[in-house]
């Protein structure tokens, strides 16, 4: 009851192919795990930035191409959100 070289053959390109998709899925996400580890380490350095000005210091973010002065509580708040 040995199988066909043929249906052999068959087995193992379709094995290939299936190896090969899930390899490309797995780089994608470790490319998404890396860029994610990135953007928390921004965030980080952000918040520790924010943390260490004085209460009365005016505070900018970005909108666009332009800043708003913002409250440094509110800041800190939306850039947890993302």
């Amino acid at each position: 009851m040995a199988i066909p070289n043929e249906k052999l053959q068959q087995l193992l390109q379709e094995i290939s192919s299936k190896a090969a998709f899930a390899e490309q899925q797995l780089n994608i996400v470790r490319a998404q795990i890396a860029s994610k580890k990135r953007e928390e380490r921004k965030l980080q350095l952000s918040n520790k930035e924010l943390s260490d000005l004085p209460s009365l210091t005016p505070v900018y973010d970005g909108v666009g191409k332009m800043y708003v002065g913002m409250d440094e509580r509110n800041i800190v708040l939306s850039k947890k959100e993302i």
